[in-house]
């Protein structure tokens, strides 16, 4: 039996998503943190009956990761005490999770081995991260002492793969781990696509040709000169051509003050979006988001992406810095560019004259 853990909407379409293509005869549970904010969604995924069980866990990686750092040591002796953990673990013989960044993913993992079956490891696509990070080393630098355990019991020690949806763009270091192609989303399948809606429902795409993707740089009080790059981008395209879509944990929206349009649609995955026929039609705009990935990753659609990270002088993102990431960014610029050029990182605003023109056909 599979658990499936999901932390974000993402994660949860992902988990739906493969249950049904690749496992559709093995019975199998989702677990739901609070992290995810999944109140709308939990009776709608029962109603698909593809889980056995939709599990509901109070654990949020805003409020109780540094109370799960504190206590882990003691928590390990007896598992089941912990509040946020599984109440009564199945025999799970195979445990889907993110990347193994989270102390609470790895928890789950030893309160089920501890209980007498010991899973088998997947990780699936959670984003940009799942195809660049340092998976042996979160596990080296996390706050557990997987050295207490007999080695066949270590988390280390059951990882099978990594289920993604571009294996030519997994730049983890030293993976030691075989990569399993999770099957693009089909949006001619009609009938898959209206399992999705009816979970996640249907969305309004923004008329604005061009959709700036926001980051958390104002949220996680970075110094950013974002707003001043978008407004040079502005004085060519028109800023009343413009919208930005804000990011899920935006609390500040600094755009709107500056004059732009902006929305929030915290409760529709962004993936949703791309299912709309005019989705092809847009350009986005990011700093660094692998949202503006995300159409030709899971659907291989061909969308316009301009990154800008190369143009910001305050402050990036930290996984700009990690070598890891310009491997994968390399590796998605030359898969995604192969037949027809639609992903761009210019160096300067001429750079980013020049792309435009290309886009527009003046080239």
């Amino acid at each position: 039996m599979i658990l499936f853990l999901c932390e974000t909407l993402y994660t949860l379409l992902n988990a739906i998503h493969i249950k049904c293509k690749c496992f559709p005869d093995t019975p199998a549970d989702v677990l739901l943190t609070k992290t995810g904010k999944f109140d709308d969604y939990v009776e709608k995924v029962r109603a698909l009956g593809i889980f056995e069980d939709v599990i509901l866990s109070d654990f949020s990686s805003v409020d109780h990761m540094d109370n799960l750092r504190h206590k882990i040591g003691k928590l390990l002796k007896n598992p089941t005490k912990y509040e946020y953990a599984l109440k009564s673990p199945k025999e799970y013989t195979d445990y889907f999770m993110p990347v193994a960044t989270s102390d609470y993913e790895k928890f789950l993992y030893y309160q089920m081995a501890m209980s007498g079956t010991v899973p088998k490891v997947h990780f699936y696509d959670e984003g940009m991260l799942t195809y660049y990070a340092d998976i042996n080393g979160a596990i080296e630098s996390d706050s557990i002492n997987h050295s207490r355990f007999p080695y066949e019991m270590r988390f280390s020690a059951n990882i099978k793969d990594i289920y993604v949806y571009e294996p030519a763009l997994v730049s983890i270091p030293n993976n030691r781990f075989p990569v399993v192609q999770i099957p693009k989303l089909d949006i001619e399948d009609t009938e898959y696509m209206d399992i999705l809606v009816s979970v996640f429902g249907l969305c309004d795409i923004p008329k604005e040709q061009y959709i700036f993707l926001e980051e958390c740089f104002w949220t996680e009080k970075k110094n950013t000169n974002e707003i001043d790059i978008l407004d040079k981008v502005a004085e060519r395209v028109g800023k009343e051509n413009i919208i930005v879509k804000l990011h899920p944990r935006t609390v500040h929206d600094v755009f709107a003050l500056h004059g732009y349009k902006t929305f929030l649609e915290s409760n529709i995955p962004w993936e949703m979006f791309m299912m709309h026929p005019d989705f092809k039609n847009k350009i986005l705009l990011t700093v660094s988001s692998g949202s503006a990935m995300t159409a030709k990753l899971m659907y291989g659609q061909d969308c316009n992406s301009i990154y800008l990270w190369k143009m910001m002088k305050l402050s990036q993102r930290y996984h700009i810095k990690v070598k890891n990431f310009l491997v994968f960014f390399k590796r998605a610029m030359q898969t995604y560019n192969e037949e027809r050029r639609n992903l761009f990182c210019p160096g300067s605003m001429l750079e980013f004259d020049i792309t435009l023109k290309y886009i527009e056909g003046r080239l």
